[in-house]
């Protein structure tokens, strides 16, 4: 694999969104979580149109706008624009097999968080870091997978500890 200047700027971008993401983690409240969460995925997204990953700046910048939306409502109307907009730009930018991992990560994505809340939120928030995990893998970006890994370790452990899991807003 070549070490271009677009790659390089990517995976400092993935390293950014790595530093946010540490600090969403020890978030205790879900909207300091989701703020963190949504400039994280900001830095994500920009790293994935560095790399050509169209599907991930597609979904990722769908992301962005349902974690900032989610802050302020939880409609039923609201949660289906964001379901209904995962699912159909996925499917009219699906061009490889690889590429339903973010279409599943949007679907679950969004059902955690507009209808779901503290623990059970952040158990769905691990199964989307793991499509994001292995997408990042398939385009080699180490810093976008040592995020995700980061997202499901942070989140494993603080369900594992019960005073962490207790410390968690309900």
């Amino acid at each position: 694999m070549e070490l271009s200047t677009s790659y390089l700027l990517s995976q400092v971008l993935a390293g950014l969104a790595l530093s946010l993401g540490v600090c969403a983690f020890f978030q205790r409240r879900d909207t300091h979580l989701k703020l963190y969460i949504s400039a994280a995925s900001t830095a994500m997204v920009v790293h994935f149109a560095l790399l050509g990953a169209w599907m991930g700046v597609l979904i990722g910048t769908v992301g962005i706008a349902r974690y900032l939306s989610s802050i302020y409502t939880k409609a039923t109307p609201v949660f289906l624009l964001f379901l209904l907009a995962g699912i159909g730009l996925g499917v009219w930018r699906y061009h490889a097999t690889f590429d339903f991992l973010p279409i599943v990560a949007s679907v679950f994505s969004s059902v955690a968080v507009f209808k779901t809340r503290g623990v059970p939120m952040r158990v769905l928030l691990m199964v989307v870091s793991t499509c994001w995990f292995i997408y990042n893998g398939i385009y080699f970006s180490v810093f976008g997978m040592l995020l995700e890994g980061f997202y499901v370790a942070t989140n494993a452990y603080n369900l594992l500890h019960p005073q962490r899991r207790a410390q968690m807003v309900k």
